[in-house]
């Protein structure tokens, strides 16, 4: 043995085998490359498969061929068993293809490997056993811990079954997504992506593709041609809805160029919606024949009884809904003001559950046809189900209801569905209920039963299809419906199947005994999708089955899910919240997680209870009161609007309807009147802009009626809404009132001047110039349309540092949102929201300029004085501090305090991020005595913030840690260390995720101790980090890499060769898996030489190491390095280099010893000569010899 150690792993393992990545040969002339593969593989050239070679389309591929004709080569020589082995090559290159190519991460790709698991259970299911070996298949190995919390999202209620629609929503979901699921991250990465459904900060990580996916095929005009707006004079809205969005999906150009159209389309509608809705509503006082927009005559509009107004205008139906009128016309009493307001707002639920349910049910739609089609032949897909478009839009206190109007007609056109209050069936079109099924499987809905009365003749009996119970008697039926009694499909004039009545899918929330909570309190559609069994959206009604027991199983359901939001789901988003592993700073944000966790905001006060973090709780308690204001105002300005609508009915009584239109000569009496009516109709608009200064000043101003508001008006209002648990509501010390002042402007349709000059202590810090009345339209588009997945895909290459991929899809995104909102005021947040995401993806690709360019054009959509705005300030002093801008930098940094201490105070996370922030700058310009000045000032607020143990504070002391150790002073740092320590080991005891943030302190440690020369501790730091990290992270995870080259450096200084042999390794095979490019492949080079040279350090004997050095002078350098170079490349790709090493040094050691007996050249020769093979084997070891020279 010539060897002290061969350079295995401790363990024994043998070091995992990768494969070439790097691309030199895909753009040579195709003959030559052709020719090339003949002489260079003969032996594939023998077996005549080198067509196959010559098709793959690079190094890669071309690898991957021949080791699988190594795995196969045994019995190639008879020709039958030639076609044999073809097949089987052709087998094995797909099964490692699919592990590293593009299909990984495909939906198709995953449900085939998800359904090769399943076969045999029967019930489509995957068992809990089963999901590791499926991960494997899928090319991912995960730890026992990362499982754990895997397992966690995909079986919330532990059922230990998994089924194929949840996993492959999951994978395509998180699979892209970094790892960590940190608990304790710096809040100046926080973005959007912290509010992911399963939260963005996933415990998983897909291995990086080699190469980065290619840029859409996609005509500049696509993109830069300005869409002429629809024309809204004279426009069948449903026909023209319904036609493109039946287009196809041909390609990307097509999906995208179809996404532009229908959200060009939808923006003239909701232009069209908000100008109609507003003109309804300012002339709701006027009599009908002074309006622009007329109701329809449906009832009798004299009738106190009469609750809503309907108008058609434009080809669009418009419905509003109206509280029942007093004596004189009017709720002045108590308690008809307390019936009127519950009136409107179970209106107000009914018609938002309408258009939530509709978007839920298109998106249902668009993927029940899409997997129609694709298991059709072309040309026989069945009839497909279809939704109106439809939208809300709130406008000075009212809230209207705007829909397209297909063609159907009652019964005529009904095809599937309940009709005449229940007492009759239709089932005309089998397809239809086909496709409610299919439907309904998406929407993770369970068929309801309805019982049909016993009075129903044959004849309707035979058309309702209704099914006899054999415990039930002759004269009892039963109807069965897929996803809901009212749900009907409507097979229009234009042959489309079109759904109706579906406001009330949505499975009730645990409705409270005695009230209407079955119809206004319903289920967030993220929580039924991802509800352990299917649920009824009929439960709790006792007309919903036909046994007590079914009533009772159903209702059951429901009743745990719900009780499991409450109880497993609360805590845990709690604990989300408090942790700051999902970041809230606003209503946007805060609406967003509770939607996106399953929450109702009606579960403001569950959450608030839960809760611990001073700022969160307070942010809930901010958004609470915000949102019993907005109801408030809303009633408010609706009793104003009603008590006008009498006074006006009162002063035209003296009028003819026909003397509006055209007053008839010598009636100046009535023509007076008329002006009169249209004059106190512009004064009441006045009126109504008075008024709502006057509550807000009444909410965030400082008098007696304010005082009175917050003790008498606020908490029976609050706890009506949401609850006992805001016991200090009453409080206005309890809210920071910017805060609020910022969430009114959110929630009630006004937009306020961007200032932080409001004076809250006077009884009137708003005047009517500041305060301005905007329409709220509320429509959600369909994300399931494949134009949307490739918007969304930005995030995706953003992370992986595809930058122009992530440029093309934000692009997307931009016009889609342009497209559909214009400048109403629901599109501001989402642009703002999107160049911001914009900017930081300009930054990490390093262009300043055109980051700040975007940051500072997020400012016409985001007030300047929000904590959002804050946000975007620290993102542009940084971007100016890196360009060396100082003064600008300054002076952003004093907006950013600014915009901090008006939206959410000092007392906010942000603010301590603020100076954590500067204090990173400093130490990027190697500033760090300001460094340490700043992030001491950043851990005190956190500290007062936080506390001591919170993570966060834990974080930026050991951010302290590392300034300090850099500065020298190694005993106060290991004072910050040893605290950071046991503050991470305390909280990993209580079941938080601080591993990673736990490693990060010990390799800092390690690095410490191996500068102080004590490679003892350094070397059991390093040991416990890298432990970690493999447990937690993926094997080519930089912070890991990172972990095996500090080791392999302690070991080195320490003469532990082998050891240091082993992790230079892991290195090496782990960054050949990674993107191709010219670092990586200097970093991969330089990584081959030093494990070459550590490995002739563990040469023990001295003649053979000389006589190893003597190889590399037996010829000339160049010449040898030219012919055989390419050998050694292709060795080292076939094996690890430390096994290929000492390959060459057992082959060459003999022929070399036999050379040095003798100065005879010719002899020398002749020993070459005749051991075979040692020509090559002393050249490629020459060439390795003169790298590690």
């Amino acid at each position: 043995m010539y060897f002290a150690s061969t350079g295995r792993p401790p363990n024994g393992e043998e070091p995992r085998k990768m494969i070439p990545v790097k691309d030199t040969e895909t753009k040579r002339n195709p003959a030559k490359l052709e020719n090339k593969l003949k002489q260079k593989y003969t032996f594939v050239v023998e077996h005549e498969d080198y067509q196959m070679l010559f098709s793959c389309k690079n190094s890669k591929e071309r690898d991957l061929w021949l080791s699988a004709l190594q795995d196969g080569a045994a019995g190639t020589e008879a020709e039958h068993e030639r076609v044999s082995l073809r097949n089987k090559r052709f087998s094995i290159v797909e099964e490692r293809m699919s592990v590293i190519e593009s299909p990984v991460g495909t939906e198709e790709f995953v449900r085939e490997a998800f359904k090769s698991y399943v076969q045999g259970s029967g019930d489509g299911v995957l068992r809990i056993s089963d999901l590791h070996d499926l991960f494997r298949h899928l090319g991912h190995s995960y730890s026992a811990r990362q499982l754990e919390e895997i397992i966690k999202d995909l079986d919330p209620r532990r059922t230990k079954n998994i089924s194929e629609d949840a996993f492959v929503e999951w994978w395509l979901e998180n699979s892209d997504s970094t790892i960590g699921d940190s608990e304790a991250g710096g809040l100046e990465d926080w973005d959007e992506a912290n509010i992911a459904p399963q939260e963005a900060r996933s415990t998983t990580m897909i291995n990086e593709a080699y190469s980065p996916p290619g840029l859409l095929k996609l005509n500049k005009k696509v993109l830069e041609d300005k869409l002429q707006p629809f024309d809204d004079s004279d426009m069948d809205w449903n026909h023209q809805y319904q036609t493109l969005l039946e287009a196809k999906d041909e390609n990307s150009e097509t999906s995208v160029r179809k996404g532009l159209l229908l959200t060009s389309f939808v923006g003239s509608f909701l232009q069209t919606a908000v100008e109609a809705c507003k003109t309804i509503v300012v002339e709701f006082g006027l009599p009908e024949a002074l309006k622009t927009v007329k109701p329809l005559s449906l009832s009798d509009t004299s009738s106190a009884q009469n609750t809503e107004q309907v108008y058609l205008h434009k080809g669009l139906l418009f419905r509003i809904a109206q509280q029942a009128y007093g004596a004189d016309g009017t709720p002045d009493e108590h308690q008809d003001r307390r019936a009127a307001a519950a009136t409107d707002y179970m209106h107000r639920k009914i018609a938002g559950h309408e258009v939530r349910a509709v978007n839920w049910l298109q998106g249902a739609c668009s993927q029940a046809r899409d997997a129609a089609e694709g298991g059709k032949e072309p040309g026989k897909t069945d009839p497909t189900l279809h939704t109106v478009l439809t939208c809300l839009v709130d406008y000075m206190g009212f809230r209207v209801y705007v829909t397209c109007i297909p063609p159907v007609d009652g019964e005529r056109t009904l095809v599937f569905g309940l009709t005449e209050g229940g007492r009759k069936m239709v089932e005309k079109m089998p397809e239809a209920r086909n496709q409610l099924d299919a439907v309904g499987q998406i929407m993770n809905l369970q068929p309801c039963a309805h019982l049909l009365p016993q009075d129903l003749g044959a004849e309707d009996l035979a058309t309702a299809a209704a099914e006899k119970r054999p415990d039930e008697e002759d004269g009892d039926r039963r109807a069965t419906l897929p996803i809901g009694i009212d749900v009907q499909v409507h097979r229009g004039d234009d042959k489309r199947l079109y759904v109706l009545n579906v406001s009330n899918i949505f499975p009730p929330d645990l409705p409270a005994p005695n009230t209407n909570q079955m119809i206004t309190n319903k289920m967030r559609p993220e929580l039924v999708e991802h509800s352990a069994t299917p649920l009824t959206s009929d439960a709790y009604r006792p007309h919903n089955s036909t046994s007590d027991m079914d009533r009772h199983a159903d209702d059951t359901k429901c009743m745990q899910t719900s009780l499991f939001l409450l109880r497993e789901q609360t805590h845990r988003l709690a604990s989300k919240l408090d942790s700051l592993t999902v970041f809230v700073y606003d209503s946007h944000t805060l609406t967003t997680v509770m939607h996106r966790f399953g929450f109702n905001i009606r579960h403001l006060g569950s959450v608030y209870a839960a809760c611990t973090s001073p700022h969160v709780r307070t942010l809930i308690l901010t958004e609470a009161i915000g949102r019993v204001c907005k109801h408030l105002l809303a009633q408010t300005l609706r009793r104003a609007a009603r008590k006008h609508h009498v006074a006006m009915a009162a002063l035209a009584q003296s009028v003819e309807p026909s003397q509006f239109e055209a007053p008839q000569a010598g009636a100046g009496q009535a023509a007076a009147i008329v002006e009169s009516i249209v004059a106190e109709n512009a004064k009441h608009q006045e009126r109504v802009s008075a008024l709502t200064t006057e509550f807000l000043n009444v909410v965030v101003g400082s008098s007696t009626e304010s005082d009175a508001f917050w003790s008498q008006v606020l908490p029976p209002a609050i706890h009506e809404k949401f609850g006992p648990c805001f016991e200090y509501a009453s409080f206005k010390a309890c809210v920071h009132l910017p805060q609020l002042l910022l969430a009114l402007q959110y929630h009630c349709g006004v937009r306020l001047r961007d200032t932080d000059e409001f004076n809250l202590k006077s009884p009137t810090p708003l005047s009517t110039d500041d305060v301005e009345s905007v329409a709220l339209p509320s429509w959600t588009p369909n994300t399931k349309m494949e134009c949307y997945r490739l918007a969304h895909l930005a995030d995706v290459y953003v992370g992986k540092g595809y930058y122009e991929q992530a440029f093309q899809a934000f692009d997307i995104q931009r016009r889609l949102d342009e497209n559909a909102y214009g400048d109403l005021a629901i599109g501001h947040t989402q642009r703002g929201l999107l160049l911001h995401k914009i900017a930081q993806c300009y930054m990490r690709q390093g262009d300043l300029p055109a980051a700040i360019e975007h940051a500072k054009a997020a400012f016409h959509s985001v007030p300047t004085y929000s904590a959002f705005g804050a946000r975007i300030h620290i993102m542009i002093m940084r971007l100016y501090f890196s360009q060396r801008q100082v003064d600008d930098a300054m002076a952003t940094f004093g907006m950013a305090h600014r915009a901090i201490l008006w939206s959410v105070g000092e007392h906010h996370p942000l603010y301590g991020n603020l100076f954590a922030v500067v204090a990173d700058m400093y130490y990027e310009h190697n500033s760090l005595g300001d460094a340490i000045d700043a992030l001491n000032k950043a851990c005190h607020t956190i500290d007062k913030i936080l506390g001591s143990s919170h993570l966060l504070s834990t974080a930026l002391s050991a951010k302290l840690g590392t300034l300090i150790s850099v500065l020298g002073d190694s005993n106060q740092a290991l004072q910050l260390y040893e605290r950071v320590l046991g503050a991470y080991d305390k909280a990993i005891k209580h079941g938080v995720n601080a591993e990673l943030e736990l490693a990060a302190v010990e390799a800092s440690l390690a690095a410490m101790h191996a500068k102080g020369k004590d490679l003892r501790h350094a070397l059991e730091y390093a040991q416990k980090c890298m432990q970690r990290r493999e447990a937690k992270l993926p094997f080519d995870h930089d912070d890991l890499l990172a972990s095996y080259r500090q080791l392999a450096v302690m070991y080195e200084h320490n003469e532990d060769y082998a050891h240091a042999v082993v992790y230079l390794e892991k290195v090496y095979l782990a960054q050949k898996r990674k993107k191709d490019g010219q670092e990586a492949v200097s970093d991969i080079q330089h990584l081959l030489v030093n494990i070459w040279k550590l490995k002739l350090k563990l040469v023990v004997e001295p003649q053979a190491y000389a006589l190893l050095q003597q190889c590399a002078e037996m010829w000339d350098p160049e010449e040898i390095m030219t012919l055989n170079m390419p050998t050694v490349v292709q060795g080292t790709s076939r094996q690890p280099p430390a096994d290929y090493f000492d390959e060459l040094v057992e082959g060459a050691l003999p022929v070399l010893t036999a050379m040095h007996t003798t100065e005879d050249h010719e002899e020398k020769q002749r020993i070459i000569d005749e051991t075979p093979g040692s020509m090559e084997t002393l050249g490629q070891l020459s060439c390795v010899m003169i790298l590690c020279s």
